[in-house]
C-alpha cells in the first residue's frame, strides 16, 4: 500500500506560534526557508568568532 505524502507550507506567524507553545525550542537549530523549516547544522568555530 502506497502513502503520500503531501507538503504543507508554513508561513512565519505558524513558525512562530510554534515556538510560543514549545514546539520549537531555543535550543533547536532550525531555520524557516521559503515554507519549509530546515535543521542547520551546528556552526564551528570560525563562524563563531566572526559572528562575536
Amino acid at each position: 500500500m502506497a502513502t503520500e505524502v503531501v507538503k504543507r507550507w508554513i508561513n512565519v506567524d505558524e513558525y512562530n506560534k510554534m515556538a510560543e507553545v514549545g514546539i520549537l525550542k531555543a535550543e533547536d537549530s532550525v531555520e524557516l526557508t521559503h515554507g519549509e523549516i530546515f535543521q542547520m547544522s551546528p556552526i564551528g568555530s570560525r563562524h563563531a568568532a566572526i559572528v562575536d
